[in-house]
């Protein structure tokens, strides 16, 4: 049976920074909130107690990076919107438009007009007025009102965009013609005195950064031995990175800034480019000499990374950026040894990390397993889960009853027909019908569409999937060379289309009982284990009761 969501109320407050916080902000627009509350006592709907709907220290300004992104409060709640998860009827009280978008206009009409397509009503306090769909279609001036509320508000944020870009550009013109320090904001291993208006360095920090080009200048070490060698002392990395790895390595083995040297650079799209066209400037302690950066960066290539892994053009690997280690989620690495002999290694029990001790799965094993489980499959089970069956089954039923209604009122309309065409009654009852069966179309076209995107999964048929895969893998061991190339890079783009990613890991914690969890784009995850001889998969669900349970996958005899 399909659960059916209620209208709520849904109260979302933001702001933009801490400073916002220690003010007013979040109170006076939860006082707002309870007085229309209290003022609308007819409305009876419940208030939402259930989602967080609070981006506080969230800027609505910039659409790539602001409150609308994934893992906001705001774009979690549109997310479910567009999932039927908010029910029509539902109201989204905001204290004025500002809140939701400060983004140009177009942008930010576009996330008010999904959310009242989706039937959701907005109640903005600030002007204590109501906008559903139909009285912005109805009525231009209230359409007018909320273009004016985020012309506003784009027009707050832009005035304050630019006033810091004039800020921050004159603290670079001070920094580049007389050294001046730019405040607070330095690297990760210096900090600022405010005493002196100098950066001074970080000594643990600074220490580490002097030990790594050492390592790399007087012992030759690659990358990830680097990261072994630090994982190894039990060094912790400094910065906004928890774990040592090869990008914030390179990024310290690259930039100019541990030789002391200012680095001014502009955002594109929130990316950080160095503005290479300007003179060099120290502005920093030398933390590492110039000859030093040199010798350094000669011996580390761009993509240098110390192993066997990437791309061979063989595609060696059929399952190339899905595979993680389920003990700490970290990427698994292939690695051929030669002879046959290949693995699925973890990363970090690579590079001597947390992941201990080495964690890693003959990879042949794993595709042997991997190709007797495709044969045995049910695709069907797999690429459309048994949730969406059996709603596609709910839809297909109330499809049948619109149908019957449809041929009773066609029935009843050639009847009519018949009788006095210029009774009123008659031309009345005509009309009802006539209304009647084009509400029927519609909402059978409705229920149709939404049954065929149910059971085609937004690729390829089931069955097509597991035709090309199965007759690929059949064919694999009586190709040439050239062929099998050809068609493992076919397997590795169609594994790709349909899993989001295999996780790896050891049932209770025994080597000896590897398993890997496949994770499917469907939302269907497969339990597998890796013994070739009895490779099996199911499907891992959840009670009700919040207990695992597990339901074959398997092809049912005929």
């Amino acid at each position: 049976m399909q659960y059916e969501y209620k209208p709520k109320i849904y109260s979302y407050v933001r702001f933009s920074s801490a400073k916002q916080e220690r003010g007013h902000s979040k109170k006076r627009q939860t006082e707002m909130l309870n007085e229309w509350l209290a003022d609308n006592p007819n409305i009876n709907i419940p208030l939402d107690q259930t989602l967080d709907m609070q981006d506080l220290g969230v800027s609505a300004w910039k659409s790539y990076k602001n409150n609308l992104s994934d893992n906001t409060a705001l774009g979690g709640f549109l997310s479910m919107a567009e999932q039927g998860r908010i029910a029509p009827g539902s109201i989204l009280v905001i204290e004025q438009f500002d809140r939701l978008s400060r983004d140009e206009i177009v942008d930010a009409m576009a996330v008010v007009l999904n959310i009242l397509k989706k039937g959701i009503e907005i109640v903005s306090l600030a002007d204590r007025q109501k906008y559903t769909r139909q009285s912005v279609n109805e009525n231009t001036t209230t359409l007018m009102l909320v273009i004016h509320q985020l012309a506003l508000g784009h027009g707050e944020s832009q005035k304050k965009s630019d006033r810091c870009k004039r800020a921050w550009r004159n603290k670079k013109e001070q920094a580049l013609e007389h050294g001046k320090a730019l405040g607070n904001r330095g690297p990760s291993w210096l900090k600022y005195d405010r005493s002196s208006e100098t950066y001074i360095e970080i000594p643990e920090y600074a220490d580490v950064i002097r030990i790594i080009f050492d390592w790399i200048i007087n012992r030759g070490w690659k990358i990830h031995k680097v990261i072994s060698g630090l994982n190894d002392m039990d060094i912790k990395p400094f910065g906004l990175s928890k774990t040592w790895n090869k990008s914030f390595i390179q990024s310290l083995l690259r930039t100019r800034r541990v030789c002391g040297y200012y680095e001014p650079h502009h955002l594109v799209k929130g990316k950080r480019v160095i503005c290479n066209d300007l003179p060099e400037v120290k502005l920093y302690p030398e933390t590492v000499s110039e000859s030093d950066w040199v010798k350094a960066n000669k011996l580390i290539q761009p993509n240098d990374i110390g192993s066997n892994s990437g791309k061979t053009g063989k595609a060696s690997n059929l399952f190339r950026g899905l595979c993680t280690c389920a003990s700490c989620g970290s990427m698994m690495q292939f690695e051929n040894k030669g002879a046959g002999n290949s693995y699925l290694v973890c990363k970090q029990s690579l590079m001597n990390g947390p992941c201990q001790p080495r964690v890693s799965f003959r990879y042949p094993e794993f595709e042997k397993a991997f190709f007797k489980y495709c044969s045995e499959l049910n695709w069907h089970a797999v690429l459309i889960p048994e949730k969406s069956l059996s709603l596609s089954k709910s839809l297909q039923t109330e499809l049948d009853v619109l149908s019957s209604q449809r041929e009773r009122n066609k029935t009843a309309f050639e009847r009519l027909l018949m009788l006095d065409g210029e009774n009123d009654m008659v031309i009345k009852r005509l009309s009802a019908l006539t209304t009647e069966i084009e509400k029927i179309d519609q909402e059978a076209a409705r229920l149709k569409a939404k049954i065929d995107e149910l059971n085609n999964t937004g690729m390829m048929a089931p069955e097509m999937i597991r035709d090309e895969l199965t007759a690929a893998i059949a064919d694999i061991n009586s190709m040439s060379d050239d062929e099998l190339i050809d068609v493992r890079i076919k397997i590795q783009r169609q594994l790709k289309l349909i899993i989001h990613r295999i996780s790896f890991g050891y049932a209770n914690g025994d080597k000896d009982k590897p398993l890997c969890t496949i994770g499917y784009t469907s939302g269907v995850n497969i339990l597998l284990t890796l013994d070739s001889k009895s490779s099996r998969a199911v499907e891992v669900m959840e009670s009700d009761d919040g207990k695992v349970v597990y339901r074959n996958l398997t092809q049912t005899p005929t």
